[in-house]
């Protein structure tokens, strides 16, 4: 392993930047962070990817950002490293219009008609 010697003759390792590094070593250095779970994804473990972001590919982790639906398999809406199962669960975590013409008000506003 370049970063920490162990000898890698028969073992599992990955390669990054040319150099050969034990799984250990691999994943503390390089290893990605999954977005709902925090914990470090294994290099041989199975992800899902989208910009900088990356989850775990498994219903548990891959799931909306709001009602929580498992969206392996499905269409998202991604926002911000957050992802959705629709523009409605979305729209109410972000506190976005739900469509252009509507604007959601604080719920303790008050209307008058002057």
């Amino acid at each position: 392993c370049w970063r920490c010697d162990r000898p890698l003759a028969g073992k599992d390792y990955m390669p990054f930047d040319r150099k050969p590094y034990c799984i250990r070593c691999y994943q503390s250095n390089f290893g990605s962070n999954c977005r709902t779970c925090y914990t470090k994804i294994a290099p041989n473990c199975q992800r899902i990817s989208l910009e900088d972001y990356h989850w775990h590919a498994r219903p548990e982790c891959f799931k909306c950002s709001s009602c929580h639906k498992d969206l392996l398999n499905q269409k998202i809406v991604p926002k911000d490293g957050m992802i959705f199962c629709s523009v409605d669960c979305r729209s109410r975590i972000l506190s976005e219009p739900v469509s252009p013409r509507c604007v959601r008000l604080p719920s303790d506003s008050s209307f008058s008609n002057d």
